[in-house]
């Protein structure tokens, strides 16, 4: 029987060895499961900050493209009257480019504005607004002729 139980040493030896590894691979396991969550945590603050910095340069951009310096403007104006149509008819030209805002009183009278984008300034009456360059243009409704009168808000 003895030489039966020869063997037992040898497997604990081996089963040594394995508590060993075992042991081994749960610190390597340990040490890179905080790495991985500390490398996650990394990634998330990086990607935060490069996210702050990309709206940073989104809106120095924006306020860049907005805030034209006045004279770049009025060249700008002046090219887009220079191109203006001598048609009588100017159903497909771009006003857009000339006014900022229009402001539709009613159908027989229209504010365009120019200057400042902030539309805060402007009185929430439309019959309080002062214009300048005040035109009417005649049309036809049907068979109904009428005068349109409009004119030109500066908003500073």
């Amino acid at each position: 029987m003895v030489k039966h139980f020869s063997f037992i040493p040898e497997i604990k030896d081996v089963v040594f060895c394995i508590k060993s590894g075992v042991f081994s691979k749960r610190s390597c396991f340990r040490i890179v499961q905080q790495f991985f969550s500390l490398s996650i945590k990394l990634i998330e603050c990086i990607r935060k900050q490069i996210n702050e910095h990309l709206n940073k340069k989104a809106i120095l951009e924006n306020q860049r493209l907005i805030n034209v310096s006045p004279e770049a403007r009025a060249d700008s104006i002046i090219k887009t009257l220079r191109d203006f149509p001598s048609e009588p008819v100017l159903g497909d030209y771009d006003f857009r480019s000339l006014f900022k805002q229009m402001i539709v009183v009613n159908r027989d009278r229209l504010i365009f504005v120019i200057g400042s984008n902030d539309m805060s300034k402007i009185p929430h009456n439309p019959n309080a607004i002062p214009m300048s360059f005040i035109d009417s243009y005649e049309h036809k409704v049907r068979a109904t002729a009428t005068t349109c009168y409009f004119g030109i808000f500066i908003n500073k």
